[in-house]
């Protein structure tokens, strides 16, 4: 099949057809069983926030009466819930993800496939690698110019519900899904695979984006980033610029000398230099798109970006 109509006057029918085709698709994602565990993460992950705080300081009370960044967490949570975010970082990321399997067709006469024995070894082999890309692909979405512009999205967040940990710039998922997931899926990574790790450390992730005060001891320290560990990622607490970059495990933070160590543990969460949550998610969406572009294509590229740049500004 063509990735390109033949004649510019089939490109309406080309599109609507591709757009039909990626909704009838995921919508039968929407009844699968693997967004109903999802869901269900999200369920306990709430009620675990709520049992441990209280209702009047947990997430559950702040989003059934959401401030502006609670709502800027609503929609994208709703959003990606519903699989539109994929379908709007194909539109932002001018056709990336769409066009990433058919650039990995390309390879497929190539064996890069890791493949072990044990169904065991083979799943933690898998579960360790993708942490290991996870924790690069967000060390480099605050040191490359032009990516942090749309990673700061997440960090916009004046408060963490729950929810907060779906709270990213389309464009953001995309270069963070062609990072990760395409050497995943030429070392042999099966979507099952994918689905199994997702549904697994979901409720882990949403966890760390709640107000917990979990710092789960030498486990936090040494075998998984508990919800303290992850909220002072998103400090404004000078210590803290740039460090606890992991997903799951402290190991590649202690590996790579960006784990922080100290007492020091911040009561809120935002970032230096934040503009947003004053004018709506659309805005915010269209704002960091054309500093990207900004920063993509009309600056010098810098690999010395990220929170520590913005250190002279404080949160507005």
């Amino acid at each position: 099949m063509d990735i390109l109509p033949d004649r510019w006057l089939d490109l309406p029918a080309f599109i609507w057809g591709k757009l039909t085709n990626y909704l009838t698709v995921h919508l039968e994602l929407l009844l699968s069983g693997a967004l109903a565990y999802l869901l269900l993460a999200t369920v306990i992950a709430l009620a675990i926030d709520c049992y441990a705080l209280g209702y009047e300081r947990s997430a559950l009370r702040r989003l059934l009466r959401p401030s502006r960044s609670a709502r800027t967490d609503w929609v994208l949570y709703l959003l990606s819930a519903t699989r539109l975010m994929q379908l709007i970082s194909i539109v932002l990321s001018a056709g990336l993800l769409y066009f990433m399997p058919k650039i990995q067709a390309n390879y497929a006469a190539f064996d890069f496939r890791i493949q072990f024995d044990s169904p065991v070894v083979q799943f933690f082999f898998f579960l360790i690698l993708d942490d290991f890309l996870q924790y690069w692909r967000h060390r480099l979405g605050h040191r490359i110019s032009w990516w942090w512009q749309v990673h700061k999205m997440h960090h916009s967040a004046t408060e963490f519900n729950v929810i907060t940990v779906a709270r990213s710039h389309p464009l953001d998922l995309a270069l963070g899904s062609l990072f990760v997931y395409f050497p995943l899926s030429l070392v042999g990574m099966d979507i099952e695979t994918l689905i199994l790790i997702k549904v697994l450390i979901s409720i882990q992730g949403k966890l760390q984006h709640s107000m917990v005060d979990w710092n789960w001891g030498w486990i936090g320290k040494y075998v998984l980033i508990s919800p303290i560990g992850h909220r002072i990622h998103h400090s404004c607490e000078e210590p803290h610029w740039d460090k606890n970059f992991g997903h799951i495990t402290p190991l590649w933070d202690r590996m790579f000398g960006t784990w922080y160590d100290g007492e020091l543990v911040n009561e809120t969460v935002d970032v230096t230099g934040n503009y947003m949550n004053k004018k709506g998610v659309v805005h915010d969406v269209l704002k960091a798109q054309l500093k990207f572009g900004q920063f993509m294509f009309l600056k010098k590229w810098s690999l010395r970006f990220g929170v520590v740049t913005d250190k002279r500004q404080k949160p507005s």
